[in-house]
């Protein structure tokens, strides 16, 4: 009965480690177009910008200043 178990084991790490083995690299292929680009590479869509509005002309916007605000000193302990 053990001697079974061993060549079934021995049997089961053979397919195994060959199902691996072959499941690596890429699958073989009759496609003869050469290198394809991804979908992304060459986009269908392009983005124009947007024209001039008259908001444009209006300049900067005024924003708030910046202020600094001091920190507290910090406080110190003494060891006893």
């Amino acid at each position: 009965m053990n001697i079974r178990f061993e060549k079934a084991a021995r049997l089961a790490v053979v397919l195994c480690s060959g199902l691996l083995v072959s499941a690596c690299g890429d699958a073989n292929s009759t496609d003869t177009r050469g290198y394809t680009k991804a979908p992304l590479e060459r986009a269908g869509v392009f983005i124009t910008p947007e024209g001039s509005s008259a908001m444009d002309s209006l300049g900067t916007p005024i924003l708030p200043r910046d202020t600094l605000i001091p920190a507290e000193p910090a406080a110190t302990t003494t060891a006893q």
